[in-house]
This record gives structure tokens, C-alpha cells and sequence, in this order.
């Protein structure tokens, strides 16, 4: 069961930039809300209603830099290790990735 466009976006505050979600938020400052028992992501959400579905195995990055962001024109499809390598170059690594992908370097 998904959220319908209305109710989402009424959970949103639209800066000149950014499109804030001003619900519930994770650990790590990414929106979410909870639907039929099962929590779903804001982000993930956002690019559905502004792009269409997501390809299997692909990941909803952030251009700006703003986990709480679901402005549609900042969201981008990548691959895990896209995630990863964005991860490391914003310092928001730790463990094995924080070094590997800090530079953009591959996995090994």
C-alpha cells in the first residue's frame, strides 16, 4: 500500500532549493513514513511520483547532499557502488568503504 501524492507531498516543506520531508525521519536524517505495517522511503517515493518506477537493484542518490530532500530534480538512479563511492566522498563512510570509496577508488 503506497501513500497517495497528496498526502505526501503535504509532508514536505519547498525551499528555493530543497524539498524538505518535515516527517518522520531515520537515524540518518532520510524521510519515511509508514504504510499498511511496512515503512517506506521518502526519497525512493519522491522519484516514483517525480520520474516513474525504479529499475531492480538501483538506488535513489542525493545530489544536494540533504538526506531530508525529495525534490525530485535532486534525486538520481545509481548502482550500489555509485551509493557507496557518493557515500565515502561526502565522509559519511565507516568500515571496509570509508577508505576504498573515499576517493572514488574500486573495491577490491
Amino acid at each position: 500500500m503506497m501513500i497517495d501524492p497528496i498526502t505526501f507531498w503535504s509532508k514536505v516543506e519547498k525551499t528555493p532549493s530543497c524539498w524538505n520531508w518535515i516527517s518522520t525521519l531515520d537515524g540518518k536524517g532520510y524521510g519515511k513514513f509508514k504504510r499498511g505495517g511496512n515503512w517506506w522511503s521518502a526519497s525512493r517515493t519522491a522519484w516514483t511520483f517525480g520520474n516513474g518506477s525504479i529499475p531492480s537493484k538501483k538506488h535513489v542518490l542525493h545530489r544536494c547532499d540533504n538526506p531530508a530532500c525529495v525534490n525530485p530534480e535532486h534525486l538520481y538512479l545509481g548502482s550500489h557502488q555509485d551509493n557507496m563511492r557518493d557515500r565515502g566522498k561526502r565522509g559519511r563512510s565507516r568500515g571496509r568503504f570509508s577508505k576504498t570509496f573515499a576517493n572514488g577508488g574500486e573495491r577490491k
